[in-house]
């Protein structure tokens, strides 16, 4: 959203590696990032007041994140996945989510024991942090742009998702889902929360 390239830009860089363990496929994949944007730092919202949240600063600001994802065929219908990810967390945020580390780990289940080749089966938790800063700035009242409730009991928010997609006919696809979240929004006065969801994908 800003015109000027030179002072506001985002860098994503991937390295994968492929491998076998057993004869089973596998891969590694380490992915950096830096941004340049006009973000305040938690600090200065601090010392210049929450109601400046919303607007654009003036500064530019760095930030960094690094991520590791590992993925592995375990047999014919089972894989697995597990994924580090990781920011400063010095700035505010205003996309994808609130987070400033996080675990992942998950399971995926092809439906061949079944008789249901095309239909998979799938486990997968995740467990976020926020920095000290993001932490202050929300015990202090503070809301960002998707959390805060103008208290906090800090915990880590945990969310786990087990979900069965059936392919219904030759390019249809449909997924039933369930999702537990407990302590969200980083406030273990709140939840925990269960999603049910229905899901429809086409492809022609």
């Amino acid at each position: 959203m800003d015109p000027a390239l030179t002072r506001a830009w985002q860098v994503l860089g991937q390295v994968d590696h492929f491998h076998e363990i057993g004869g089973r496929p596998g891969a590694v994949r380490v992915i950096y990032g830096a941004s340049r944007t006009r973000q305040s730092s938690w600090g200065e919202l601090f010392e210049n007041g929450f109601d400046t949240f919303e607007k654009n600063p003036t500064g530019y600001r760095l930030k960094h994140m690094l991520a590791l994802n590992l993925e592995q065929e375990i047999t014919d219908d089972l894989g697995a996945f597990a994924r580090l990810s990781w920011n400063d967390g010095r700035t505010q945020n205003w996309m994808f989510t609130e987070m400033d580390r996080a675990v992942s780990a998950g399971l995926s289940l092809r439906g061949l024991r079944w008789d249901r080749p095309a239909d998979t089966v799938g486990l997968a938790t995740n467990i976020g942090w926020i920095s000290e800063g993001r932490r202050r700035y929300l015990e202090a009242g503070g809301i960002g742009f998707i959390t805060g409730d103008g208290r906090l009991n800090y915990a880590p928010e945990w969310v786990t998702e087990l979900y069965y997609d059936a392919q219904a006919a030759p390019g249809l696809n449909v997924a039933l889902n369930y999702q537990l979240a407990v302590n969200p929004a980083y406030n273990a006065d709140r939840g925990p929360v269960h999603v049910l969801a229905v899901r429809l994908r086409t492809a022609f």
